[in-house]
């Protein structure tokens, strides 16, 4: 590119972003997971204060929506990532990584 005296931002545009894609994909995925997990862990740290600060007492009720909350948060995590792998294979089909596929 440098023969054809590209910019700094063609460069980047139609070099270095596009092989990048594949890692940043890979952190989008990595990211929305990690993310779950951090709001299902912040319920149950919560849990445990409420348990701590009351003692225990009337917090069993609880349990059936935190446990329907871990599984709707599981459900939401599995579908981003199926969402951002569908728009990763149409985004990179180009990657010799998608080719192994």
């Amino acid at each position: 590119m440098d023969s054809y005296h590209s910019s700094r931002w063609q460069k980047f545009w139609y070099l270095q972003f596009p092989f990048a894609l594949p890692q940043i994909f890979a952190s989008f995925k990595v990211a929305w997971t990690l993310a779950v997990i951090g709001a299902v862990v912040g319920r149950y740290s919560e849990l445990i204060v409420d348990w701590i600060s009351h003692r225990g007492c009337h917090l069993h009720y609880g349990y059936p929506r935190v446990f329907a909350s871990i599984i709707a948060c599981s459900l939401l995590g599995l579908s981003f990532v199926g969402v951002i792998t569908l728009i990763e294979k149409e985004a990179i089909a180009w990657h010799i990584s998608e080719e192994r596929r």
